[in-house]
Protein backbone atom coordinates (compact mmCIF):
# COMPACT_ATOMS: atom_id res chain seq x y z
CA UNK A 1 0.00 0.00 0.00
CA UNK A 2 1.33 3.55 -0.63
CA UNK A 3 0.01 7.02 -0.35
CA UNK A 4 1.88 10.10 -0.64
CA UNK A 5 2.39 11.18 2.92
CA UNK A 6 6.29 12.64 3.55
CA UNK A 7 7.75 12.00 6.77
CA UNK A 8 8.88 13.91 9.65
CA UNK A 9 9.40 14.53 13.08
CA UNK A 10 6.81 17.45 13.18
CA UNK A 11 4.26 14.73 12.23
CA UNK A 12 3.88 14.25 15.71
CA UNK A 13 0.63 16.34 15.50
CA UNK A 14 -0.90 13.27 14.14
CA UNK A 15 -1.89 10.07 15.78
CA UNK A 16 -1.62 7.05 13.29
CA UNK A 17 -2.01 3.43 15.45
CA UNK A 18 -2.13 1.58 12.58
CA UNK A 19 0.32 2.65 10.32
CA UNK A 20 2.42 2.34 13.65
CA UNK A 21 1.04 -0.98 14.65
CA UNK A 22 2.93 -2.08 11.33
CA UNK A 23 6.15 -0.88 12.57
CA UNK A 24 5.59 -2.43 16.06
CA UNK A 25 4.47 -5.98 14.64
CA UNK A 26 7.12 -5.59 11.97
CA UNK A 27 10.48 -3.07 10.98
CA UNK A 28 10.54 0.89 10.87
CA UNK A 29 12.89 2.08 8.19
CA UNK A 30 14.35 5.25 9.61
CA UNK A 31 16.03 6.46 6.37
CA UNK A 32 13.58 5.61 3.39
CA UNK A 33 13.98 7.76 0.30
CA UNK A 34 11.94 8.26 -3.23
CA UNK A 35 14.38 7.37 -5.38
CA UNK A 36 12.50 9.77 -7.68
CA UNK A 37 10.29 12.15 -5.64
CA UNK A 38 7.06 13.43 -7.59
CA UNK A 39 4.11 10.34 -8.65
CA UNK A 40 5.00 9.09 -12.14
CA UNK A 41 8.48 8.09 -12.32
CA UNK A 42 8.13 7.16 -8.74
CA UNK A 43 5.49 4.61 -9.90
CA UNK A 44 7.44 3.47 -12.78
CA UNK A 45 10.35 2.34 -10.34
CA UNK A 46 8.40 0.43 -8.08
CA UNK A 47 7.14 -1.73 -10.65
CA UNK A 48 10.52 -2.09 -12.77
CA UNK A 49 13.00 -1.97 -10.58
CA UNK A 50 14.17 0.80 -12.44
CA UNK A 51 15.45 4.42 -12.12
CA UNK A 52 13.55 7.32 -13.83
CA UNK A 53 16.80 8.17 -16.24
CA UNK A 54 16.17 4.52 -17.93
CA UNK A 55 12.50 4.56 -17.66
CA UNK A 56 11.43 7.61 -19.21
CA UNK A 57 8.88 9.60 -16.84
CA UNK A 58 6.09 6.99 -17.75
CA UNK A 59 5.95 3.09 -18.24
CA UNK A 60 6.77 1.71 -21.56
CA UNK A 61 5.03 -1.97 -21.89
CA UNK A 62 8.12 -3.81 -22.74
CA UNK A 63 9.68 -3.14 -19.09
CA UNK A 64 9.49 -6.26 -16.93
CA UNK A 65 7.37 -5.55 -13.92
CA UNK A 66 6.59 -6.88 -10.28
CA UNK A 67 3.13 -8.42 -11.50
CA UNK A 68 4.51 -10.16 -14.48
CA UNK A 69 6.99 -11.98 -12.50
CA UNK A 70 4.73 -12.88 -9.58
CA UNK A 71 2.18 -13.77 -11.87
CA UNK A 72 4.87 -16.19 -13.53
CA UNK A 73 5.28 -17.91 -10.04
CA UNK A 74 1.58 -18.80 -9.69
CA UNK A 75 0.21 -15.37 -8.12
CA UNK A 76 -2.77 -13.98 -8.46
CA UNK A 77 -2.38 -10.12 -8.85
CA UNK A 78 -4.30 -6.98 -8.15
CA UNK A 79 -4.38 -3.08 -8.44
CA UNK A 80 -6.58 -0.71 -7.17
CA UNK A 81 -6.48 3.47 -7.50
CA UNK A 82 -4.47 6.13 -8.63
CA UNK A 83 -2.21 4.72 -11.77
CA UNK A 84 -0.66 7.97 -13.69
CA UNK A 85 1.83 5.71 -15.31
CA UNK A 86 0.46 6.20 -19.52
CA UNK A 87 2.23 8.30 -21.88
CA UNK A 88 0.82 11.25 -22.25
CA UNK A 89 -0.18 10.00 -26.31
CA UNK A 90 -1.73 7.43 -25.14
CA UNK A 91 -4.33 8.63 -22.29
CA UNK A 92 -7.88 7.53 -22.61
CA UNK A 93 -10.13 10.95 -22.98
CA UNK A 94 -12.32 9.34 -19.68
CA UNK A 95 -9.22 8.02 -17.83
CA UNK A 96 -9.35 4.81 -18.35
CA UNK A 97 -6.04 3.26 -18.26
CA UNK A 98 -5.28 1.11 -21.50
CA UNK A 99 -4.79 -2.81 -21.09
CA UNK A 100 -1.40 -2.61 -22.69
CA UNK A 101 0.08 -0.65 -19.81
CA UNK A 102 -1.91 -2.74 -17.20
CA UNK A 103 0.26 -5.94 -17.94
CA UNK A 104 0.73 -8.17 -15.11
CA UNK A 105 -2.79 -7.34 -13.24
CA UNK A 106 -5.06 -9.98 -13.32
CA UNK A 107 -7.86 -7.48 -11.44
CA UNK A 108 -7.52 -3.75 -12.04
CA UNK A 109 -9.55 -1.11 -10.47
CA UNK A 110 -8.45 2.20 -11.00
CA UNK A 111 -8.00 5.59 -13.18
CA UNK A 112 -5.02 7.19 -15.16
CA UNK A 113 -5.17 10.26 -12.60
CA UNK A 114 -7.70 12.56 -11.39
CA UNK A 115 -7.16 14.38 -7.71
CA UNK A 116 -10.70 14.77 -6.82
CA UNK A 117 -11.48 12.43 -3.52
CA UNK A 118 -14.99 12.48 -3.79
CA UNK A 119 -18.18 11.51 -5.07
CA UNK A 120 -15.37 10.16 -8.30
CA UNK A 121 -15.47 7.04 -10.29
CA UNK A 122 -13.25 4.07 -10.96
CA UNK A 123 -12.71 1.58 -13.99
CA UNK A 124 -13.00 -1.98 -13.39
CA UNK A 125 -10.69 -4.14 -15.37
CA UNK A 126 -12.70 -4.35 -19.04
CA UNK A 127 -16.07 -3.20 -18.07
CA UNK A 128 -17.57 -0.63 -20.59
CA UNK A 129 -18.24 2.06 -18.25
CA UNK A 130 -16.91 3.62 -15.01
CA UNK A 131 -18.28 2.62 -11.68
CA UNK A 132 -19.56 6.10 -9.93
CA UNK A 133 -18.13 5.91 -6.30
CA UNK A 134 -20.10 7.45 -4.06
CA UNK A 135 -18.29 9.46 -0.77
CA UNK A 136 -14.68 9.39 -0.05
CA UNK A 137 -12.52 8.08 -3.03
CA UNK A 138 -9.96 6.20 -0.89
CA UNK A 139 -12.62 4.17 1.36
CA UNK A 140 -14.20 2.81 -1.86
CA UNK A 141 -10.49 1.23 -2.96
CA UNK A 142 -9.91 -0.26 0.20
CA UNK A 143 -13.40 -2.09 0.04
CA UNK A 144 -12.65 -2.95 -3.50
CA UNK A 145 -9.11 -4.63 -2.05
CA UNK A 146 -10.76 -6.10 0.52
CA UNK A 147 -12.87 -8.21 -1.55
CA UNK A 148 -9.62 -8.81 -3.76
CA UNK A 149 -7.79 -10.26 -0.66
CA UNK A 150 -11.18 -12.28 0.44
CA UNK A 151 -10.88 -13.93 -3.01
CA UNK A 152 -7.34 -15.27 -2.08
CA UNK A 153 -7.40 -17.39 0.83
CA UNK A 154 -5.98 -20.51 -1.19
CA UNK A 155 -3.55 -18.53 -3.59
CA UNK A 156 -0.46 -16.33 -2.93
CA UNK A 157 -1.27 -12.53 -4.16
CA UNK A 158 -0.08 -9.47 -4.65
CA UNK A 159 -2.32 -6.24 -3.92
CA UNK A 160 -0.46 -2.78 -4.64
CA UNK A 161 -3.50 -0.30 -3.15
CA UNK A 162 -2.70 3.36 -4.51
CA UNK A 163 -4.82 6.22 -2.03
CA UNK A 164 -4.33 9.76 -3.64
CA UNK A 165 -4.07 11.54 -0.72
CA UNK A 166 -2.48 12.90 1.39
CA UNK A 167 -2.28 14.75 -1.94
CA UNK A 168 -3.63 18.59 -2.88
CA UNK A 169 -6.38 19.49 -2.60
CA UNK A 170 -6.05 18.63 1.03
CA UNK A 171 -9.82 18.33 1.61
CA UNK A 172 -9.76 15.93 4.86
CA UNK A 173 -12.88 13.44 4.40
CA UNK A 174 -14.66 14.79 7.63
CA UNK A 175 -14.80 17.50 9.48
CA UNK A 176 -13.49 15.08 12.78
CA UNK A 177 -10.39 14.72 10.33
CA UNK A 178 -9.46 18.50 10.03
CA UNK A 179 -6.69 19.69 12.68
CA UNK A 180 -6.59 23.01 14.25
CA UNK A 181 -3.75 25.21 12.54
CA UNK A 182 -2.88 26.66 15.57
CA UNK A 183 -1.61 22.95 17.13
CA UNK A 184 0.28 21.95 14.15
CA UNK A 185 4.07 22.71 15.15
CA UNK A 186 6.43 23.37 12.07
CA UNK A 187 9.81 22.76 10.80
CA UNK A 188 12.72 25.34 11.71
CA UNK A 189 12.90 26.14 8.12
CA UNK A 190 10.04 27.44 7.33
CA UNK A 191 10.00 31.44 7.17
CA UNK A 192 7.99 33.41 9.82
CA UNK A 193 6.14 34.96 7.01
CA UNK A 194 5.07 31.62 5.55
CA UNK A 195 4.16 30.09 8.90
CA UNK A 196 0.40 30.92 8.92
CA UNK A 197 -0.18 29.52 5.45
CA UNK A 198 1.81 26.60 6.52
CA UNK A 199 0.11 25.95 9.09
CA UNK A 200 -3.10 25.91 7.67
CA UNK A 201 -1.87 23.72 4.68
CA UNK A 202 -0.63 21.17 7.19
CA UNK A 203 -4.07 21.14 9.19
CA UNK A 204 -5.75 19.60 6.16
CA UNK A 205 -2.83 17.24 4.87
CA UNK A 206 -2.70 15.77 8.06
CA UNK A 207 -6.41 15.50 8.11
CA UNK A 208 -5.60 13.55 4.82
CA UNK A 209 -3.26 11.08 6.89
CA UNK A 210 -5.49 10.28 9.82
CA UNK A 211 -8.48 9.54 7.44
CA UNK A 212 -5.64 6.90 5.53
CA UNK A 213 -4.90 5.50 9.29
CA UNK A 214 -8.54 4.13 9.71
CA UNK A 215 -7.89 2.93 5.85
CA UNK A 216 -5.16 0.82 6.65
CA UNK A 217 -6.84 -0.30 9.70
CA UNK A 218 -9.71 -1.77 8.11
CA UNK A 219 -6.85 -3.76 5.64
CA UNK A 220 -4.70 -5.67 8.74
CA UNK A 221 -8.28 -5.99 10.33
CA UNK A 222 -9.43 -7.99 6.65
CA UNK A 223 -6.23 -9.85 7.21
CA UNK A 224 -6.29 -11.25 10.84
CA UNK A 225 -10.34 -12.28 9.73
CA UNK A 226 -8.70 -14.09 6.81
CA UNK A 227 -6.15 -15.75 9.02
CA UNK A 228 -3.84 -14.19 6.38
CA UNK A 229 -1.68 -11.94 8.28
CA UNK A 230 1.07 -14.50 9.55
CA UNK A 231 2.77 -15.20 6.15
CA UNK A 232 1.74 -11.55 4.21
CA UNK A 233 3.98 -9.21 3.64
CA UNK A 234 1.99 -5.51 4.49
CA UNK A 235 4.23 -2.70 3.38
CA UNK A 236 3.75 0.97 3.69
CA UNK A 237 5.13 4.00 2.24
CA UNK A 238 4.69 6.87 -0.77
CA UNK A 239 5.98 8.36 -4.06
CA UNK A 240 7.06 11.68 -2.65
CA UNK A 241 6.74 13.62 0.56
CA UNK A 242 5.65 17.56 0.61
CA UNK A 243 7.43 20.72 0.85
CA UNK A 244 4.52 22.49 2.66
CA UNK A 245 6.74 25.79 3.03
CA UNK A 246 10.03 24.45 4.19
CA UNK A 247 12.86 26.48 2.04
CA UNK A 248 10.25 28.16 0.57
CA UNK A 249 8.91 25.70 -1.51
CA UNK A 250 5.64 23.89 -1.76
CA UNK A 251 4.69 20.19 -3.21
CA UNK A 252 7.49 18.02 -4.45
CA UNK A 253 9.80 17.20 -7.07
CA UNK A 254 12.93 18.84 -4.74
CA UNK A 255 16.37 16.50 -3.37
CA UNK A 256 15.58 18.41 0.54
CA UNK A 257 13.88 15.74 3.44
CA UNK A 258 10.33 16.88 3.45
CA UNK A 259 10.10 16.42 -0.55
CA UNK A 260 12.54 13.15 -1.22
CA UNK A 261 11.96 11.55 2.55
CA UNK A 262 9.01 9.26 2.66
CA UNK A 263 7.42 6.73 4.78
CA UNK A 264 8.44 3.30 5.10
CA UNK A 265 7.45 0.48 7.38
CA UNK A 266 7.35 -3.19 6.59
CA UNK A 267 5.36 -6.31 8.35
CA UNK A 268 6.03 -10.26 7.91
CA UNK A 269 5.41 -12.01 11.17
CA UNK A 270 6.64 -15.06 9.82
CA UNK A 271 10.25 -14.13 8.75
CA UNK A 272 10.71 -10.45 10.64
CA UNK A 273 11.22 -9.78 13.90
CA UNK A 274 9.04 -7.33 16.06
CA UNK A 275 9.97 -3.74 17.16
CA UNK A 276 12.92 -3.81 14.89
CA UNK A 277 14.58 -0.45 13.17
CA UNK A 278 16.26 -0.28 10.18
CA UNK A 279 18.79 2.96 9.72
CA UNK A 280 20.40 2.00 6.59
CA UNK A 281 20.11 4.10 3.00
CA UNK A 282 17.12 2.67 1.51
CA UNK A 283 16.21 3.95 -1.52
CA UNK A 284 12.39 3.01 -3.31
CA UNK A 285 14.36 1.84 -6.71
CA UNK A 286 14.92 -1.44 -4.36
CA UNK A 287 11.05 -2.31 -3.53
CA UNK A 288 11.24 -4.30 -6.63
CA UNK A 289 13.76 -6.82 -6.03
CA UNK A 290 13.41 -6.82 -1.93
CA UNK A 291 9.51 -8.54 -2.41
CA UNK A 292 10.55 -10.52 -5.41
CA UNK A 293 13.44 -12.46 -3.08
CA UNK A 294 10.76 -12.27 -0.21
CA UNK A 295 8.24 -14.33 -2.56
CA UNK A 296 11.18 -16.60 -3.79
CA UNK A 297 10.96 -15.33 -7.38
CA UNK A 298 14.04 -14.57 -9.25
CA UNK A 299 15.03 -10.92 -9.94
CA UNK A 300 15.38 -9.69 -13.87
CA UNK A 301 18.52 -8.72 -15.16
CA UNK A 302 17.16 -5.26 -16.30
CA UNK A 303 16.44 -4.33 -12.57
CA UNK A 304 18.75 -1.48 -10.98
CA UNK A 305 18.04 -1.96 -7.17
CA UNK A 306 18.79 -4.61 -5.20
CA UNK A 307 17.72 -7.14 -2.77
CA UNK A 308 17.90 -6.08 0.53
CA UNK A 309 16.28 -8.75 2.66
CA UNK A 310 19.18 -10.37 4.05
CA UNK A 311 19.80 -6.95 6.09
CA UNK A 312 16.07 -5.93 6.43
CA UNK A 313 15.75 -9.66 8.02
CA UNK A 314 18.99 -9.08 10.23
CA UNK A 315 21.24 -11.80 8.42
CA UNK A 316 23.87 -9.14 7.72
CA UNK A 317 24.87 -6.30 9.77
CA UNK A 318 24.89 -2.78 8.05
CA UNK A 319 23.21 -1.79 5.14
CA UNK A 320 23.30 0.26 2.05
CA UNK A 321 25.33 3.88 3.05
CA UNK A 322 24.39 5.77 0.09
CA UNK A 323 21.53 5.71 -2.37
CA UNK A 324 21.43 7.82 -5.82
CA UNK A 325 18.35 10.41 -5.99
CA UNK A 326 16.99 12.13 -9.12
CA UNK A 327 14.66 14.07 -10.83
CA UNK A 328 14.51 13.92 -14.68
CA UNK A 329 11.02 15.99 -15.02
CA UNK A 330 11.66 19.90 -15.89
CA UNK A 331 9.42 21.97 -15.11
CA UNK A 332 8.96 26.30 -15.06
CA UNK A 333 11.27 26.78 -12.32
CA UNK A 334 14.91 26.74 -11.12
CA UNK A 335 14.32 24.23 -8.37
CA UNK A 336 12.64 22.00 -11.49
CA UNK A 337 15.41 21.93 -13.59
CA UNK A 338 16.99 17.98 -13.77
CA UNK A 339 18.90 17.50 -10.43
CA UNK A 340 20.64 14.11 -9.47
CA UNK A 341 21.80 13.67 -5.36
CA UNK A 342 24.06 11.40 -3.71
CA UNK A 343 22.63 10.80 0.04
CA UNK A 344 25.03 9.59 2.49
CA UNK A 345 24.44 8.78 6.40
CA UNK A 346 26.16 12.04 6.94
CA UNK A 347 25.40 14.34 3.78
CA UNK A 348 23.19 14.90 0.84
CA UNK A 349 25.11 16.62 -2.28
CA UNK A 350 22.80 17.53 -5.24
CA UNK A 351 23.82 18.21 -8.90
CA UNK A 352 22.05 20.78 -11.17
CA UNK A 353 21.56 21.21 -14.88
CA UNK A 354 20.45 25.08 -13.69
CA UNK A 355 23.81 26.60 -12.30
CA UNK A 356 27.21 27.30 -14.46
CA UNK A 357 28.69 25.37 -10.98
CA UNK A 358 28.21 22.07 -10.78
CA UNK A 359 27.50 21.77 -6.94
CA UNK A 360 23.88 23.34 -6.05
CA UNK A 361 23.04 21.99 -2.75
CA UNK A 362 25.54 20.65 -0.08
CA UNK A 363 24.37 19.41 3.62
CA UNK A 364 25.76 18.27 6.79
CA UNK A 365 22.92 16.31 7.64
CA UNK A 366 24.16 15.24 11.18
CA UNK A 367 24.94 18.85 12.63
CA UNK A 368 22.55 20.29 10.13
CA UNK A 369 19.23 18.10 9.67
CA UNK A 370 16.83 20.83 8.45
CA UNK A 371 18.91 21.71 5.99
CA UNK A 372 19.49 25.71 6.91
CA UNK A 373 23.08 25.99 5.78
CA UNK A 374 24.29 25.23 2.07
CA UNK A 375 27.66 24.04 2.42
CA UNK A 376 28.21 24.08 -1.78
CA UNK A 377 30.37 27.29 -1.44
CA UNK A 378 31.95 26.86 1.20
CA UNK A 379 35.96 26.45 0.82
CA UNK A 380 36.38 23.93 2.97
CA UNK A 381 34.19 21.69 1.77
CA UNK A 382 35.98 21.73 -1.78
CA UNK A 383 37.52 17.85 -1.21
CA UNK A 384 34.70 16.52 0.26
CA UNK A 385 32.74 17.81 -2.91
CA UNK A 386 34.95 16.34 -5.68
CA UNK A 387 34.79 12.90 -3.19
CA UNK A 388 30.81 12.89 -3.66
CA UNK A 389 30.87 14.19 -7.07
CA UNK A 390 32.75 11.00 -7.81
CA UNK A 391 30.59 8.90 -5.94
CA UNK A 392 27.55 10.29 -7.53
CA UNK A 393 29.34 9.74 -10.99
CA UNK A 394 29.94 6.23 -10.23
CA UNK A 395 26.46 5.28 -9.43
CA UNK A 396 25.26 7.61 -12.15
CA UNK A 397 27.13 5.20 -14.58
CA UNK A 398 26.21 2.19 -12.54
CA UNK A 399 22.86 2.68 -13.79
CA UNK A 400 23.29 4.09 -17.19
CA UNK A 401 23.06 7.98 -16.88
CA UNK A 402 24.47 9.63 -19.63
CA UNK A 403 21.77 12.86 -19.51
CA UNK A 404 23.57 15.99 -20.01
CA UNK A 405 21.99 17.88 -17.32
CA UNK A 406 23.05 21.61 -18.01
CA UNK A 407 22.15 21.30 -21.95
CA UNK A 408 18.88 19.91 -21.10
CA UNK A 409 18.38 22.84 -18.64
CA UNK A 410 19.62 24.76 -21.50
CA UNK A 411 17.92 23.65 -24.37
CA UNK A 412 14.70 23.79 -22.40
CA UNK A 413 14.70 27.21 -20.78
CA UNK A 414 14.37 28.66 -23.93
CA UNK A 415 10.58 27.01 -24.25
CA UNK A 416 7.73 26.82 -21.70
CA UNK A 417 6.85 23.55 -19.85
CA UNK A 418 4.19 21.57 -21.26
CA UNK A 419 1.19 21.19 -18.81
CA UNK A 420 1.81 17.58 -18.03
CA UNK A 421 5.21 18.40 -16.94
CA UNK A 422 3.92 20.42 -14.23
CA UNK A 423 1.51 18.29 -13.15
Amino acid sequence: MYGEAGVGEEAGAVRTPHFDRIAQQGALFTHAYSTTPVCSPYRTGLQTGRYSHATGFKLDPAEVTLPQVLKARGYSTGYVGKWHMTPQANHSSDGRVPAAYRKGWDFFAGLEVSHKYFDTEIFVNDEPKARPIPGYESSAQTDLAIEFMEQQRSRPFLLMLSWGPPHNPYSPPTAHDNFDPRDVPLRPNVARDDEAAARAQLAKYYGQVNSLDAEMGRILKALDDLNLADNTVVCFTSDHGDMHYSQGQLLKRRPWEESARVPFVMRWPAQLKAGVKRDFLFGSVNIMPTLLAAAGAPIPASVHGEDLLPWILGRKLGGPDEILLEQIQPGNTPHDAQWRALRTREQLFAQSGHLDRPDWLLYDMVDDPYQLRNLSEAPDRRRAIAVLSRKLDRLRAQTGDTIDMRADYLGRRARPARRDQVR
